[in-house]
């Protein structure tokens, strides 16, 4: 349970450094309360990492001192814990939706901004931009939806060169830096990044790597079942882009990502074991157990509402009983 705490605080600090990378060059209008505002949260996160790791040392030296931890004070910590998680994950939630806010907010470039070009004044009309981070995967929703509202559409080459750029940030924006904003460079600079990111190959690589690193944060049925939306996704847009995925050391790999008690009941219901290339029946049958589970949790906990101290309880009592 500690390493689990600490894992998910440092998580949300990771999340925190890879949004202040991920800001672009430009400013948002009013966005300096956000700026503020996650300079602020990153002091929390230190602060409440720091407190976390000494509670956690308290608590374990509390449980070592004892020969036999109360059952009402185990529950105590177990649900403490419990609200530090949520109060984690709901930080997550929020800085990433503070972020959304101001990548889809009308943007305007800074006075002595670092990029090369003549500054331009905020005179577009605003449009509803997608924005690309350098992610290969991500990149052919952008480009189509770049095409659609920007490149096809009736403005300058120099106000869509200004549209391109105030769709980018990260590496993505990094990688046109050099350009100077003129209308001549608006296709030698939106080719540059075909030529980087719709490179067919290194988007499966890519999807690939993410197939390959994804793992669980924890072993619950819901958090089982985001893991296995996210493997159907990147397993359809690998077969879409060619990719062979349906083999031995795909299947193996996603299978020992499971916990035990979850491949065990697989192997139980299924007849999973008798072909282990067939990928997508591997997380196919997944997604089945899964939503099965958590059906039956959600049923259970509306109907059998029993505390864990009152199930340990009732074990006590029969082991009294039988013992007697």
């Amino acid at each position: 349970m500690d390493k689990h705490l600490l894992r998910t605080v440092n998580r949300a600090k990771k999340r925190i450094e890879d949004f202040q990378e991920e800001m672009p060059t430009w400013k948002v209008q009013d966005t300096q309360q956000y700026v503020e505002r996650l300079e602020q949260t990153i002091k929390r996160m230190h602060s409440t990492s720091s407190e976390l790791k000494i509670d956690i040392a308290g608590a374990k030296q509390e449980i070592t001192n004892s020969n036999s931890i109360d059952d009402i004070k185990w529950n105590e910590l177990i649900e403490e814990a419990d609200k530090v998680l949520m109060e984690s994950r709901d930080l997550i939630n929020d800085l990433e939706d503070e972020v959304y806010n101001v990548r889809t907010s009308p943007k305007s470039v800074v006075k002595g901004s670092n990029a090369l070009g003549s500054e331009i004044a905020p005179r577009l009309p605003q449009l509803s931009l997608p924005v690309f981070t350098g992610r290969a995967w991500d990149w052919p929703n952008f480009y189509a939806s770049f095409k659609e509202r920007v490149d096809s559409g009736p403005y300058s080459k120099l106000d869509k060169f200004e549209y391109l750029r105030q769709s980018l940030c990260g590496e993505a924006l990094s990688t046109i830096s050099t350009y100077i904003v003129e209308a001549g460079n608006y296709e030698l600079a939106l080719n540059r990044l075909k030529d980087h990111y719709g490179n067919q190959q290194l988007i499966i690589s890519e999807m690939q790597n993410q197939l390959a690193r994804i793992s669980l944060r924890n072993e619950s049925w819901h958090e089982q079942k985001q893991m296995v939306n996210t493997m159907l996704s990147l397993y359809n847009q690998l077969k879409r882009a060619g990719a062979v995925v349906d083999n031995e050391w795909v299947w193996k790999n996603i299978y020992q990502k499971f916990p035990t008690e979850t491949t065990r009941e697989l192997r139980k219901t299924t007849s999973i074991m008798k072909n282990t290339t067939d990928v997508e029946m591997l997380l196919t049958e997944l997604d089945k157990l899964l939503i099965e589970n958590i059906t039956e949790e959600a049923i259970d906990s509306a109907f059998h509402p029993v505390s864990r101290l009152k199930t340990v309880e009732m074990t006590k009592d029969v082991e009294t009983l039988q013992a007697g």
